[in-house]
């Protein structure tokens, strides 16, 4: 019998990446960081800062930043869940656990038009429930 043993470095995302590079204000261990994504789903994005001591799994990290063309500042909360050290960088992988409902709406509506989603649409009227009926009746 083998057993299969999980590492920190599976990929367990059920949502697939978004090449995106951004700014992020990353907050880990009370110390304020800049960081730029490479890549971003609904379930959490992945980070390079400055090379730095690597920080323990599952260690709390507060985020904030604005998606393209929405205007807004997200804040979110996460914890590492992967990471990578080469010569320059230090890649951090972060798996969202609490964002407002908004915030989440929206990072969802990005991810779905990247990927290629059609615009939203206004949702199909019923036959027989039509709004002029309403415009044309009259009342003595």
């Amino acid at each position: 019998m083998t057993q299969t043993q999980h590492t920190l470095f599976d990929n367990r995302r059920f949502d697939s990446r978004i090449p995106l590079e951004m700014y992020v204000s990353a907050y880990v261990l009370d110390q304020p960081q800049r960081a730029v994504t490479m890549d971003i789903s609904e379930s959490g994005l992945y980070l390079n800062a400055l090379l730095q001591h690597p920080y323990p799994p599952r260690t709390p990290v507060g985020l904030e930043f604005e998606l393209p063309a929405l205007g807004e500042t997200i804040w979110a909360a996460g914890e590492t869940c992967r990471d990578s050290l080469d010569d320059y960088f230090y890649g951090l992988g972060v798996r969202f656990t609490q964002m407002a409902n908004l915030h989440q709406r929206m990072l969802r509506e990005y991810c779905w038009h990247a990927r290629g989603g059609a615009p939203v649409r206004k949702p199909a009227q019923r036959p027989g429930r039509s709004f002029k009926f309403w415009s044309t009746l009259r009342l003595p």
